[in-house]
């Protein structure tokens, strides 16, 4: 930032030398340039409306010490070592400090304060109070009462925080306490965060030490370090929280929320700290490969995840023999067990480990994903309708044996009766 001031006190004591040899170094206006009284310009505002200057920048008269005023009119050059190259009705009262051009733009702080400053051009802009070694390029109405800021051009802007920059847009305002401040254009946005940063986007603020509003409309970030990247109507209020999207409320710390905005201007709001919170009505789909042919989805209005299992993904298929996992299965310990995380809750499952040096499926031994554990379900499935059918044919083998010894005893003991 001390750079970026630096450079401006530069091209500001540039453009005063250099209006300074066309006089051949006078301290005061060069007659053979001034305008004649009866072709003398109005006194008039410019055309797209009047000037507004605050109150409380006092104004100055005459000729400052090794000061300079060159063309234009009603120009006052009162700080020691000061200059105004053109325009009409600009005063610099501040020492060092210079106004390129333009119309009714003041450096004056009553107290020489707002020395090493400069603004380049339009009308009705002011730097006052403390805002030395600042700068505003051009503009109407923008207002810089802070030290080593800039306000770059637009209209209607207000910088009150050192070391501060607005680029331009309308309306917008860095205020006392937002050290390094940034705004880059919109409108009507407020920095008041110290190091906050708004880049566009319109009614948007930026409250919270280090707080970024990339763009968008009607956002909030007053978590310290919150981040909201752009959209409508989001807020981020927890500390490192984030919100994007339309109508995303973070509210408690850490936490990240993503609303699509389908539901009107119902808001998605976090409701516990670092929770990851996202609405996306037309369903979720995670790829894990850079051709985005794998992965898994969740579909709109689904509450269950649908793995990937298209054949034509598939390769090394083999069938399964399935007799043996019945025994394997059996000899599986399956338990009820906690996460050591997860307090009060209880699953039933097996060990990685063991599903692992079972059936030899998965990534690792760490890890089993649903589908090797469906998988092996299903492959039970079968083996028990094997065993089931194998059953049941023996069952009728020995229906059919059982009738035919009963025929067979039928016959005999009505052939003992005769």
């Amino acid at each position: 930032m001390r750079t970026a001031v630096a450079g401006v006190i530069v091209f500001a004591s540039v453009g005063m030398s250099l209006a300074a040899c066309s006089t051949g170094g006078s301290s005061g206006p060069n007659p053979a340039r001034a305008v004649p009284a009866a072709v003398h310009p109005a006194a008039v505002p410019p055309a797209r409306g009047g000037v507004r200057r605050t109150a409380s920048v006092p104004s100055c008269s005459g000729l400052g010490t090794g000061a300079f005023v060159g063309g234009g009119f009603d120009n006052v050059a009162d700080g020691a070592y000061s200059g105004v190259l053109e325009g009409n009705s600009n005063q610099v009262c501040d020492e060092s400090s210079s106004i390129g051009g333009g119309y009714s733009n003041f450096i004056s702080s009553g107290q020489n304060s707002s020395y090493y400053s400069f603004i380049g051009a339009g009308y009705g802009n002011s730097i006052s109070e403390y805002g030395d070694q600042s700068f505003i390029g051009g503009g109407n109405d923008n207002a810089l009462t802070a030290a080593n800021s800039v306000i770059g051009g637009g209209n209607k802007n207000t910088l009150t925080a050192t070391e501060s920059v607005i680029v331009g847009g309308s309306g917008n305002a860095i205020y006392s306490g937002a050290l390094y401040g940034f705004i880059g254009a919109g409108t009507n946005n407020s920095v008041s965060g110290e190091g906050a940063y708004i880049a566009a986007g319109g009614y948007n603020t930026a409250s919270g030490e280090g707080a970024v509003v990339d763009g968008g409309f009607n956002s909030s970030a007053s978590g310290n370090f919150a981040t909201i990247p752009g959209g409508y109507r989001n807020s981020a209020a927890g500390i490192y929280s984030f919100a994007a999207g339309a109508y995303a409320t973070a509210a408690q710390t850490g936490t990240f929320v993503w609303s699509d905005g389908s539901h009107g201007s119902t808001a998605l709001s976090s409701t516990r700290a670092y929770e990851f919170l996202a609405r996306a009505s037309g369903g979720f789909t995670f790829y894990t490969n850079a051709a985005s042919t794998v992965g898994a989805q969740l579909s709109s209005g689904s509450g269950s995840w649908a793995s990937l299992s298209d054949r034509n993904a598939k390769t090394n298929v083999a069938p399964l023999n399935v007799s043996g996992i019945l025994a394997k299965l059996d000899a599986l310990p399956i338990s009820r067990w906690s996460y050591k995380t997860e307090h009060g809750v209880r699953h039933v499952g097996p060990m990685a480990q063991d599903f692992y040096a079972a059936f030899g499926v998965g990534e690792d031994d760490r890890h089993i994903t649903s589908i090797d554990e469906d998988g092996v379900a299903l492959a039970a499935i079968k083996a028990l309708h094997a065993e089931n059918a194998a059953l049941r044919r023996r069952l009728a083998s020995d229906e059919a044996h059982e009738r035919r010894v009963e025929a067979e005893l039928s016959a005999v003991v009505r052939a003992t009766r005769r």
